[in-house]
Order: C-alpha cells, then sequence, then structure tokens
C-alpha cells in the first residue's frame, strides 16, 4: 500500500510493506555547491531527490543529505562548500534534479545523533551510511533560450537587477536599457554565463589581438537572450526566499563605476557573483552611465543625480525580511552613487544601515579586473 503527501515543500512517500512495515521516505531538498578555490572554481545549485530506507530521519535529514551529496555528487568540494535547504520553487524549482539513495536503521540514526556537533572526522557513523548511498548526478542544465546549443559553460548565473536607466523596447537583456536616465526603477532578472575555461578575476571578452569581433559564448561572458522584467514586490519576493536558506547569507548589491553598459555592468556583476561563489541573490544595480570612456564628466552627474533611486532600491533591500542582511561592492564611480544613496536613506529612515553586513568600494580590485 502506497499513500503520498504534501506538506510545505516537504514530498513524503510512504511504502509500508507486509514484511515488517518498512518504510521509505521520499523528500525534495535544494542543494548548492560552492568553491572559488583557484582552479576549482565551481557554483551550481540543484534539485535533489533524496530516498530514505528506514525510520523517519527527523532533525538528521539535512545532515544525512549533506554529507551523501559530499562524498557521491560532489566529491571535489569540501564539506563546508555543501549546503542543502528544504525544497523552494524559487530556490531551485527550475534545476535539474540529482537523486541519493540511502538506507539507514534506528541505531545508526542514535549514533548519527550523538555524533551531531562533532567534526567530520569524528563522525564515523554519518560517514558510514552517507559513504554507502546510491546516487545520480543531474542531468546538465539546459541554456537559456535563445543560446546556441554548442555553448559549453560551467553554469548559468541568475542575476537580479534594479536600475533607473530607460528601456529601449529592445526585447534582447544586452539591449535592453540604454545610457538615458529614467525617474522610475526598473526590476527584473537576466542570466549571466561563464564560459568553461574562465579564470577567476577574469571578464572573458572578445580581443581584436586574437582576432575576435564579437562575443562568443564559449570563451566570453555573455547574457542570455532574454530577461524577465518583475513587479516590485515580485521581486521582493524571490530575494528574500532566497536569502534565507543555505545558512541565511543574504543577499550582494553590486553598484558599478563609470564607463558601463547595462549589458558590460551585467556580465562584471555575474562574473563576481561567480568568482565569489555568492550562496545567496545577488543584485545590480545600474545607473545610466555612458559606457563610454570618454564620457567621464557625464558618468559623474549621472552618479550625482542617481541618489534618489539608489535611496528607494537599498530601502527596499534593507526590508526582504527579518535578520537577512545586504552585502555591497560599489566599484569606482558607483561609490558616489551607493553612498550619496545611503545619505539619503539615512534621512529618511535613521537605523536603516542595521540591514547592511559588510560594505567593500573599491576603485580596483582582483575580482574586477577586465581581461582584453
Amino acid at each position: 500500500m502506497r499513500a503520498r503527501y504534501f506538506i510545505g515543500g516537504l514530498v513524503t512517500s510512504l511504502c509500508l510493506q507486509s514484511a515488517g512495515f518498512a518504510q521509505a521516505e521520499t523528500f525534495q531538498l535544494c542543494i548548492r555547491g560552492a568553491s572559488f578555490d583557484p582552479g576549482r572554481e565551481f557554483l551550481q545549485t540543484r534539485q535533489l531527490k533524496l530516498q530514505v530506507d528506514g525510520p523517519p530521519p527527523g532533525d538528521m535529514l539535512l545532515s544525512l543529505a549533506g554529507r551523501a551529496v559530499r562524498q557521491k555528487l560532489w566529491p571535489h568540494l569540501e564539506l563546508d562548500q555543501v549546503q542543502v535547504a528544504l525544497f523552494d520553487d524559487q530556490l531551485c524549482g527550475h534545476e535539474p534534479t540529482a537523486l541519493l539513495e540511502l538506507t539507514v536503521n534506528a541505531e545508526e540514526l542514535a549514533n548519527i545523533g550523538k555524533e551531531s556537533g562533532r567534526g567530520p572526522t569524528e563522525q564515523p557513523q554519518l560517514n558510514a551510511v552517507a559513504q554507502r548511498a546510491a546516487a545520480q548526478a543531474a542531468p546538465p542544465r539546459q541554456a537559456p533560450a535563445g543560446t546556441p546549443s554548442s555553448a559549453q559553460r560551467h553554469d548559468w548565473i541568475q542575476l537580479y537587477y534594479a536600475t533607473n536607466r530607460q528601456p529601449t523596447g529592445e526585447t534582447q537583456a544586452a539591449q535592453a536599457f540604454g545610457s538615458v536616465a529614467d525617474s522610475d526603477i526598473h526590476f527584473g532578472a537576466i542570466q549571466v554565463s561563464i564560459p568553461a575555461d574562465h579564470r577567476m578575476a577574469n571578464l572573458e571578452s572578445p580581443s581584436l589581438l586574437r582576432l575576435e569581433w564579437r562575443a562568443n559564448p564559449e570563451h566570453h561572458v555573455t547574457l542570455g537572450e532574454t530577461y524577465r522584467s518583475m513587479q516590485i514586490d515580485e521581486w521582493r519576493i524571490e530575494l528574500a526566499r532566497q536569502a534565507g536558506p543555505f545558512g541565511n547569507t543574504g543577499v550582494l548589491l553590486f553598484v558599478h563605476g563609470y564607463n558601463n553598459s547595462f549589458q558590460e555592468a551585467a556580465k562584471r556583476a555575474g562574473q563576481l557573483a561567480y568568482d565569489l561563489a555568492f550562496p545567496g541573490p545577488v543584485v545590480l544595480f545600474s545607473w545610466p552611465s555612458d559606457g563610454d570612456p570618454l564620457a567621464y564628466v557625464r558618468d559623474e552627474q549621472k552618479a550625482l543625480t542617481a541618489w534618489r533611486q539608489t535611496a528607494r532600491v537599498l530601502d527596499e533591500l534593507s526590508r526582504l525580511a527579518p535578520n537577512v542582511k545586504v552585502n555591497v561592492v560599489a566599484h569606482s564611480m558607483g561609490n558616489r552613487v551607493f553612498t550619496q544613496g545611503m545619505s539619503e536613506l539615512l534621512k529618511l529612515r535613521p537605523g536603516a544601515d542595521a540591514a547592511f553586513a559588510q560594505i567593500v568600494n573599491v576603485r580596483a580590485s582582483p575580482f574586477l579586473r577586465m581581461n582584453s
């Protein structure tokens, strides 16, 4: 006899067998692997279908899943580079699914509970149960619509944006927003791809020295063809839901500097997110820089007039959810944009800075180096 239940994103399948009433439970989870070790950069989020044969794992569920994922699916990662959360369709619902099967008995579960809080080398029972798991890796993630099917890459980064650039009316993400300032703020999400031969701290781009006339997604950081325009409430809800799991890592906000088009700023934000292996959602605030190296004065004026929209975006991020922190990287002229926006926010809502954790103001950074 088989009964199936759906409980708050947790899928439970009970198999009641006449011989001993053995119990098998199937759990739907989200898993993330993140590493920025040089030469071993890795960032993936996947669904996980986990079947546990034996007594209900209870509080041991995430520990069992995490250790088995580390040993069977991502053995090249360290333990602290693998995170597991209960299933959430916004967090991993569109990702491919990996499979794991575990067998555990009541005595082993009790021993695993006693090992809780110890170091990995002092958890022999947990390691033994995880080691005998059967696993099937998730299939490769499909590229967004419009991307050449031959493109090979590590993974796709979903990037959220907020911009006071006027929309151009173009349907392609790379040309969606121009350099004209808008009094409104536009919110949405785009995809950024990282090439398989990506080197940390490099923004791989076409080079005339290599006779490269246009971006090739097999060798360059590129945007997906399409973008998703979002209402502010939808945008905030998605960010809040993705900022809580995987250790409540919060949100990373990137404010670009002078001489950046929307396309270049988005690629740079995606590269930064990938190289930092940031486990939470990443937001780009793109102010209307001309994207012209000769337009420093014009960019400077635009940076000085973006404070109102910047303050609103900072306000929205600071109110996502209790205990969700915002981390900021402001690059070059983006420092002025951020600091003036924060100053305005604090005038309107003193104490709002409590929602901000780490703020990095840089003129140059190893994570923001252009590769010609």
